[in-house]
């Protein structure tokens, strides 16, 4: 909190070395945002309340939101073929990555060894991934070689690929614990939204709003 504190400190003073100033006009529609804000708080978003058996009874009628699909975890080396490469390019980018997957299939660090062998290919880890992220020839090889296994070198409609398996998570249905406190924001917008457009039609129906067309010059 101390440093926040230096912080804006130290911007408002830059500011104002600056000569970086707020209009009036500003002040006035932060101050609408502001009373418009409290004015909703006070009469829709206080008066809410999410019982717990709402929360579960959402979460029993809505399981299948609450499923977390099979993912994977990869290291991948790969090297693109451009798009229209000839028949020869395509043979001649296979045996690269054979003899690149030769030399690194031993390695401890087939990323580094990799990298290190061919300025060409690209190298890198990625973060869990969904069925349907990846390109399906490289999918297909994720799932079903183990954890920890280099695959063999595999074609796809872009270049080739050489991935390793990092990590798995099978589908899981996620316990009404960890999804809590999600469901009750859920329906606590749901019902916020719900008691907005309530409220504000019958304003407008007990307001007299007159609407005038403005002329001017069309430029």
């Amino acid at each position: 909190v101390l440093e926040q504190l230096i912080e804006e400190t130290i911007l408002l003073q830059e500011a104002k070395k600056q000569g970086i100033t707020v209009t009036n006009e500003e002040l006035e529609s932060y101050r609408n945002q502001i009373l418009i804000s409290k004015l909703l708080n006070s009469n829709i978003d206080s008066k809410i309340t999410v019982s717990d058996d709402e929360v579960l009874s959402y979460y029993n009628d809505n399981k299948n939101l609450f499923t977390e699909p099979d993912m994977v975890k990869i290291s991948e080396v790969f090297l693109m073929v451009k798009p229209g490469s000839k028949v020869e390019d395509w043979q001649s980018f296979q045996k690269i990555m054979d003899d690149l997957y030769l030399k690194i299939k031993g390695s401890s660090d087939f990323l580094l060894a990799a990298k290190g062998l061919n300025a060409g290919v690209s190298v890198g880890k990625s973060e869990f991934l969904k069925r349907g992220e990846l390109p399906p020839e490289v999918e297909e090889t994720a799932y079903s070689i183990p954890v920890s296994e280099l695959s063999p070198v595999i074609k796809s409609p872009i270049g080739f690929h050489i991935i390793k398996v990092e990590d798995k998570k099978s589908s899981r249905q996620k316990g009404f614990e960890e999804v809590k406190d999600y469901i009750k924001g859920t329906i606590t917008r749901q019902l916020g939204r719900k008691g907005y457009e309530e409220w504000i039609a019958k304003l407008k129906a007990d307001s007299k709003v007159e609407k005038r067309q403005v002329k001017g010059n069309p430029e």
